[in-house]
């Protein structure tokens, strides 16, 4: 599954890597200071870029949409991924 998802960002996103969000939502909760936030408002909307993958609806993040005020991370301190297998080996 993660050599899908890897394609899909290097085809679609030009990116060489991706992280894996389920993996942030614990670093955050753990470590928050590794992360850089900002308030946002989002909601749930459709996207037609991602329909084709069957994945049509998307987080929209703007300033000036409609929708509740949410803490946004934007950016990932590198240092995150060893302080948080380090702790998960315990």
């Amino acid at each position: 599954m993660s050599r899908l998802w890897l394609s899909f960002w290097q085809r679609f996103l030009d990116k060489d890597g991706f992280h894996p969000f389920d993996a942030l939502a614990v670093g955050y909760a753990a470590l928050p200071e590794f992360f850089t936030c900002r308030s946002a408002h989002a909601r749930i909307g459709f996207n037609l870029f991602l329909e084709p993958l069957g994945m049509g609806r998307d987080l929209e993040m703007a300033e000036d949409i409609p929708g509740r005020a949410v803490t946004y991370c934007y950016d990932v301190d590198p240092r995150l991924k060893d302080v948080l297998l380090e702790r998960l080996r315990g």
